[in-house]
């Protein structure tokens, strides 16, 4: 992608010397969670780059019945599969979102289309679906207008009777889809991807006993600026999933944080990822749309990121996003590795940021995520800290919270979660201290934890330092943390909305066997604060 990275990204990590003795407590196995057994894609040859084909099929008309109601849709979309070996190949179905129906994206949504004109919007992602066949995938994106245009039953449904009559339908019959054959689908497992409202109904397609799941199962989800208005993101808790926004846009914003923060760890069987598009627009990711929403005064945003530029990003990591999703190795050495908790940063490609929940490690909360309040399994000792609880979208909210917690905007804060609020003064001794269970091995904490822009008591930086300390039966261990202060665009005062896109920060420490304290202590020589959102112990890393 062809962006620069707006906030630099704090690289923490501990290597201790050789210790000359170790008298460490006996070993404490830390909680886990076992996820739900894997659904397993099977890729032939997974270190190829395939020769593909994409076609645009058209089949004309398709009967549907959703909730005892008979109407006809198109038989429609895109298919692109490798063309150089016989397979059989993953499926991945490609959702588009709801865009206009009958003309430019200017148009009104007027249904039936006048003449049959009906748009294509399938062929906007048509470029991912190329992009994923290239790396060993089947890819369908089905046109689903009608979804949008005369919804039936619950949001998703009259996607589903598509998906299941014009494709897994016709390919378990053993006939072809356009220039794929049923033999070259693999149909024992799917991979969903979703843009916008499309994104939604994907993640309905994986939940167990909803009315939308699919008759295969699903065996990861990526959701592209999603909507979060058509499903309980709680519920799609077995399914892995990697939500993908962008800073810049201007229809859903940053909704999307919500699948990450309405449930915390303890809640979710499956990893889920969160990946911020540094400059990406809503309308860039489908090629057929024209400008996206304006986002008045957003830091980086003036201008955002060429829509082509987007794509090109997109079609380079999705492919790589998924297989990291579904379990598979990636296919290029910087290939992305969405649940590598030793990863020294949370950039994984250009413009790029990543942050997550992996509860199928064995990971102990010291300060758990919570949407109420603060969840604390571990002693916790502030010493010359000012802590303020900011539950959950207290943000933006004036009178819902402490001043301290409604600063930042609501469209800017990804997910809104609840922290703990840190705040500190010039030339004062503060620390936070936790103790921590002793561990039989080398592990990670995981702080999670981010800069309030708008923090007036705070003298003016890009950077705060704080310095994060480990202690152990071998000795005391230490790294200086350098949290950035988000860019800000705009007026800081008065009503102005989208100032900056804000996601907090994964900062892992690498500690040794036999800890016992954990210490964070300011750079007192200014006043400053952070939001925290958790902190987390993980053994063994990975």
């Amino acid at each position: 992608m062809a962006a620069t990275v707006s906030a630099p990204v704090p690289i923490a990590s501990i290597t201790p010397p050789a210790p000359t003795s170790a008298t460490t407590s006996p070993p404490q196995s830390p909680a886990s969670q076992q996820p739900s057994p894997p659904v397993q894609l099977q890729l032939r040859e997974p270190g190829r780059n395939h020769i593909i084909a994409t076609t645009l099929y058209d089949n004309g008309p398709l009967p549907l019945t959703v909730n005892n109601r008979q109407f006809v849709v198109k038989s429609w979309g895109v298919v692109s599969h490798p063309t150089d070996a016989a397979g059989p190949f993953p499926l991945v179905i490609v959702l588009h979102g709801a865009h206009s129906f009958c003309g430019p994206p200017d148009s009104p949504r007027t249904w039936p289309c006048v003449r049959g004109a009906e748009e294509r919007n399938h062929d906007g992602l048509s470029y991912l679906t190329a992009a994923l066949a290239r790396q060993g995938f089947v890819a369908i994106a089905p046109g689903i207008n009608e979804e949008y245009a005369q919804p039936v039953g619950t949001p998703g449904e009259v996607t589903k009777a598509i998906v299941e009559r014009d494709v897994l339908t016709r390919l378990r019959s053993g006939a072809a889809l356009a220039t794929v054959s049923a033999s070259q689908v693999d149909l024992s497992a799917v991979a969903v991807v979703g843009h916008s409202r499309g994104a939604a109904i994907a993640g309905s397609f994986g939940m167990a006993g909803d009315v939308r799941q699919l008759s295969v199962p699903v065996a990861g989800a990526v959701l592209i600026a999603p909507t979060t208005n058509l499903i309980d993101p709680e519920l799609l808790a077995d399914v892995p999933a990697a939500v993908i926004i962008g800073s810049c846009d201007g229809d859903t914003g940053v909704d999307g944080g919500d699948y990450l923060t309405t449930v915390s760890a303890s809640l979710r069987r499956t990893p889920l990822a969160l990946l911020l598009f540094d400059g990406a627009t809503h309308n860039g990711t489908n090629s057929l749309l024209g400008a996206d929403a304006t986002v008045d005064g957003r830091a980086g945003c003036q201008p955002p990121l060429d829509p082509r530029a987007q794509q090109e990003a997109l079609a380079t990591e999705l492919p790589e996003i998924l297989r990291s999703l579904v379990g598979l190795e990636a296919n290029r050495p910087s290939g992305t590795r969405l649940f590598d908790r030793t990863r020294a940063n949370d950039v994984i490609g250009g413009g790029i940021r990543i942050v997550h929940l992996d509860p199928t490690q064995l990971v102990t909360p010291l300060v758990a995520m919570s949407s109420s309040s603060p969840v604390t399994e571990s002693p916790i000792e502030t010493v010359g800290l000012v802590a303020t609880r900011c539950p959950r979208g207290s943000a933006g909210q004036s009178a819902a919270a402490p001043a301290v917690c409604h600063r930042i905007d609501l469209p800017d804060l990804v997910g809104r979660p609840a922290t703990t609020h840190l705040g500190w003064d010039r030339n004062a001794s503060s620390v936070l201290r936790l103790a921590v269970p002793p561990t039989s091995g080398e592990s990670v904490l995981v702080l999670r934890a981010f800069a309030d822009p708008l923090d007036n008591a705070a003298t003016p930086s890009k950077t705060l330092s704080l310095t994060g300390s480990t202690q152990s039966g071998v000795g005391v261990w230490s790294a200086t943390i350098d949290i950035p202060v988000p860019a800000v665009g705009g007026p800081v005062t008065g009503a102005a909305l989208h100032r900056g896109t804000i996601l907090w920060l994964e900062i892992r420490l690498r500690v040794p066997a036999g800890l016992t304290t954990f210490e964070l202590r300011p750079d007192t020589t200014q006043s400053g604060s952070i939001d925290l959102l958790s902190i987390d112990l993980v053994n063994p890393p990975r």
